[in-house]
């Protein structure tokens, strides 16, 4: 079945999720507490424990990390790589469409200062994970020939210590701009 298989087409893929997010938001008219004004006062008010946020953040994105790891040594890597790259996009077009619809031209501005800065590293960490996971999947069931096993686990190396930069950047430095930034709201 996967003798033809190349490569995952991760960009249209997370095009289609993005536009099918946007599309769910529409449809559905009401994007429930998401994003509300109640929300935003509740975040803005609170007082964050670091230690406790980073360690939330931690299992968030390391349960995805190792989800995709063991999803790489199964038959199944290409399916879950690419439902969770449309996944990704999903989240990104119903969280944009959330936002403008509530706040407008604030919305538009809210959306990359609360993803600022640690999603800079997290796009690219990921996008290597889930190709890592197909060079993976193609070593154990397309019999492909590896470069070499220093370099697969330089490689894992890099993504484990990319999304560790971005679990720091999310959990300590994030959280002031984001407050910074609902001070307009």
């Amino acid at each position: 079945m996967w003798k033809r298989f190349e490569r995952l087409p991760l960009l249209p893929l997370c095009a289609a999720g993005f536009f099918l997010g946007i599309a769910i938001c529409f449809r559905s008219g009401d994007s429930g507490t998401l994003l509300s004004p109640e929300n935003l006062q509740t975040v803005k008010s609170m007082t964050l424990d670091k230690k406790e946020y980073l360690g939330c953040v931690c299992r968030l994105r390391l349960g995805t990390v190792f989800l995709l790891l063991l999803a790489g040594t199964t038959y199944l890597a290409p399916f879950v790589c690419g439902a969770l790259t449309l996944w990704f996009g999903m989240g990104a077009g119903a969280l944009l469409t959330t936002s403008l619809m509530r706040y407008g031209i604030k919305g538009a501005m809210l959306l990359p200062v609360g993803c600022f800065p640690h999603f800079l590293i997290y796009i690219p960490a990921f996008y290597m994970l889930l190709r890592w996971c197909e060079q993976l999947f193609g070593y154990i069931y397309l019999r492909k020939e590896p470069e070499s096993m220093g370099g697969v686990l330089i490689k894992l190396l890099l993504i484990f210590l990319a999304v560790a930069a971005g679990i720091y950047l999310e959990s300590y430095v994030a959280p002031g701009i984001f407050q910074g930034m609902l001070r307009i709201f």
